[in-house]
């Protein structure tokens, strides 16, 4: 009888061994560890270590940051997540980190409603339309156009779950749309939603196909009194049929990839010169299809301006304006400021215009007003998706 406690104790003691041995292991790994740089499955940058200091400390900063630290490096972490994602599965949620699984291998992320209530929301919404009526009356409305595409929550909803609530974001599109000159704002809901039943969105990512842009670009044409190019008069190449996109990401589990098609003109010779530095002949980087980040084919990614055109009209070499470049000839100049909704969207304007810049807020310091004017800008385009449109913290330069 004496023996057999003295087992069980002796039992104790050796678990309790081991569990600190575990957590003592754990933590001397995580001091030896060397950070990861960047998450390839979620095609972000992570937290780095932060710095103790006596003023992080007492705010309670510190400890903050530190906790997003250890998220960010925790071992084993994308293997822990889809294991936690996969539990859930066998007991039946239909829902996982804010991702719908939805009907024909749709992952679509739920928004909700409160995010579109924020002050942010609000003075971004606000700036679009102060921005617009402004150009509408400078350029005329005819040149100026503002794109607020809904997402795949708001189109797809015969797909998401039964009893799944998802905000209806056409209630913020159109608080924007109202707000605008008439003949400003180009509606693309029915149109996307006349398609809902078409490969519009993309299964495992936040963003449209190059079908459903294309569907964007007709209606823009058609409001703007544009000839839009034919699908005859494309190249539409299916570049990959392995794109495991953003929203996968969030959820890391074994999932039927997407095809990505890019949309280019046919018989135009496209050149593009990135951040007025890089002069290329194309507006795609296939080298992003060896890698996550296959999005990333468009533009070699998210660029801060993007100047498209021909030989003949090319105005931006190595940084500087070419010396024979004229400002007071008369050109069609269209300016696209945008998200990276755009970046499938931009390569069909290619060659409706004389020139063409692309600019993302994000990467580009310069007010639109005041590079409208320096380079003779006719006409604009700001094109957004509405998820991001509600949080973008660059938004308000155009105001």
């Amino acid at each position: 009888m004496r023996y057999g406690k003295e087992r069980e104790y002796i039992g104790k003691i050796i678990t309790v061994i081991l569990f600190l041995a575990f957590i003592f292991g754990f933590f001397c790994y995580t001091l030896v560890k060397p950070d990861d740089l960047y998450s390839e499955t979620e095609n972000r940058t992570l937290a780095e270590r932060p710095k103790l200091d006596a003023e992080g400390f007492f705010s309670g900063q510190f400890m903050e940051n530190y906790e997003t630290y250890i998220k960010d490096q925790f071992p084993l972490r994308n293997r822990l997540v889809a294991l936690k994602n996969y539990a859930e599965l066998a007991v039946g949620k239909k829902e996982l980190n804010g991702i719908f699984l939805c009907k024909d291998n749709y992952l679509i992320e739920n928004h909700k409603k409160e995010d579109y209530e924020t002050e942010r929301a609000k003075k971004n919404s606000e700036a679009i339309i102060s921005a617009g009526n402004r150009w509408a009356e400078s350029l005329g409305e005819e040149h100026t156009s503002v794109m607020v595409v809904p997402t795949a929550q708001t189109i797809l909803t015969d797909k998401l779950p039964l009893f799944a609530q998802c905000y209806n974001q056409n209630e913020y599109i159109d608080s924007i749309k109202k707000g605008l000159k008439e003949n400003v704002f180009v509606d693309v809901s029915k149109v996307l939603k006349e398609h809902k039943d078409e490969y519009i969105y993309y299964r495992t990512d936040h963003h449209w196909t190059g079908y459903g842009a294309y569907l964007a670009y007709e209606s823009w044409c058609r409001l703007k009194n544009l000839e839009p190019y034919a699908k005859e008069e494309l190249n539409i190449d299916t570049v990959t049929e392995d794109f495991l996109g953003t929203i996968h990401s969030k959820i890391n589990i074994s999932h039927k990839p997407d095809a990505i098609e890019i949309y280019s003109v046919k018989d135009y010779n496209t050149k593009a010169v990135y951040n007025m530095q890089n002069t290329k002949d194309t507006l795609f980087d296939k080298t992003f299809l060896k890698g996550k980040d296959k999005y990333g084919v468009f533009f070699g990614g998210n660029q801060g301006i993007v100047e498209i055109t021909d030989n003949m009209h090319m105005t931006v070499t190595d940084g500087r304006l070419k010396e024979n470049y004229n400002q007071d000839k008369n050109e069609d100049i269209l300016l696209i400021i945008k998200d990276s909704y755009a970046n499938c969207f931009a390569p069909m304007t290619a060659g409706m215009f004389d020139r063409i810049y692309v600019v993302d807020l994000r990467y580009f310091n310069m007010k639109p007003d005041v590079f409208m004017e320096m380079y003779g800008v006719t006409d604009v385009l700001l094109l957004y998706n509405a998820d991001t449109l509600t949080d973008d913290v660059y938004i308000s330069r155009v105001k």
